[in-house]
């Protein structure tokens, strides 16, 4: 598993979509399971930040790994008053979409709570393109 400390702030979520694409790319991941690891890794970053306590030294940890059924991707906060979930935002609504795109583009979603931390994983299955 590789992991990632980064400060949590809103300028971490640009740095983790950019150092998970080249490293997925470098292990030859397809483009679109690319597109959609950097996606969910992005959401979860961006959840860690607004809504939950940092680590240490104000850093947050992003791991992943990559297996034969696919790509798993976990943040690692200080936890924070509500556990995440899906919910519906309307139409209008700002925020509230981040843990629905996630659960749309995985196969599988959790939370896993430690002595003073909260990691949220997903995992994203490497499907085989559908042949034109």
């Amino acid at each position: 598993m590789t992991t990632w400390w980064v400060q949590a702030q809103p300028e971490s979520a640009a740095v983790v979509r950019h150092e998970l694409a080249d490293a997925l790319r470098a292990d030859g991941v397809p483009g679109r399971i690319v597109d959609d690891a950097v996606l969910v890794a992005s959401e979860l970053v961006g959840n860690a930040i607004r809504h939950a306590r940092a680590l240490p030294a104000g850093r947050v940890a992003v791991a992943w790994e990559r297996r034969p059924d696919g790509i798993t991707i976990c943040v690692t906060d200080g936890g924070g008053r509500q556990s995440p979930t899906v919910r519906v935002a309307g139409q209008h609504d700002a925020h509230g979409r981040g843990m629905s795109i996630v659960a749309a583009l995985t196969d599988s979603w959790g939370v896993t709570r430690g002595t003073g931390t909260v990691t949220v994983w997903a995992h994203l299955p490497e499907r085989q393109p559908v042949p034109a």
